[in-house]
């Protein structure tokens, strides 16, 4: 029986001195932003498209196994008037919409939002020099994932790596309501938003190869002489204190 233990104890130190090569899969992350929430991006014409860029995936590190996608944001509507003629009140001034912003592989968030109605009071403005006014905004965060086909890999990898540019657009649709007396004043809206789009490498890591693979076995081996010097040490202690009892 005690052979047995003895068996039992060099093979679970043989298994612990000398792991298996890791077949588990490994994961890259990389993130590109755009806006920040002291400066989010207007959605109107000017500010989007926009371009960004993102690292390819090193085919030194391994064999890519999945590709995903996510586009984070927060996005932000505020109802918005224009004055063209005399000082007047409002009322009721109200902005609802949609915000999508589309990223990497056509990735996209979409966020439905709605200010509260609100009343104020309009300074006199002009045909060319418009008085305008901002309400609050209201606010909400949005995301949207895709998984890259196998058959895409191509675009998102490379020996060495490399950039992977993207497009990044933003749209708006929306409806304004709100009355204001002398049918000089407008209601619209204005949508602004910041977020970031990330893509994930998963693969499984390259085997070690010729002197790595060689240092690899020699480890293993100077673990397995450790280890059964450890246990003879073990042995000879436990017969001597048998041989006092």
């Amino acid at each position: 029986m005690k052979k047995n233990q003895v068996s039992i104890s060099i093979i679970a130190a043989a298994t612990l001195a000398c792991p298996a090569v890791s077949a588990l899969g490994n994961t890259e992350s990389f993130t590109a932003s755009f806006g920040a929430v002291s400066t989010p991006l207007t959605v109107d014409g000017t500010s989007f498209p926009l371009s960004l860029t993102l690292p390819r995936f090193d085919t030194a590190l391994g064999t890519l196994t999945g590709v995903g996608v996510e586009v984070n944001t927060t996005d932000y509507l505020s109802a918005r008037l224009a004055n063209l003629g005399a000082a007047t009140v409002f009322t009721g001034a109200a902005a609802s919409g949609t915000i999508g912003v589309t990223g990497l592989a056509g990735t996209q968030s979409l966020v439905t939002l709605a200010t509260t109605p609100f009343s104020g009071f309009l300074s006199a403005g002009s045909l060319f020099s418009p008085t305008y006014y901002l309400g609050p905004a209201a606010t909400a965060s949005g995301s949207g994932s895709s998984v890259i086909p196998n058959s895409d890999f191509g675009a998102y990898e490379a020996n060495g790596g490399g950039n992977l540019d993207f497009v990044v657009d933003a749209s708006y649709n929306g409806t304004f309501s709100g009355d204001a007396p002398g049918g000089a004043a407008f209601f619209g809206g204005e949508a602004s938003v910041f977020g970031t789009v990330t893509v994930d490498y998963n693969y499984v890591a390259s085997a070690p190869e010729g002197g790595s693979l060689f240092s690899y076995g020699v480890l293993c081996f100077g673990g397995l002489i450790g280890c059964g010097r450890s246990l003879r040490v073990q042995i000879a202690r436990r017969a001597a204190l048998a041989q006092d009892l």
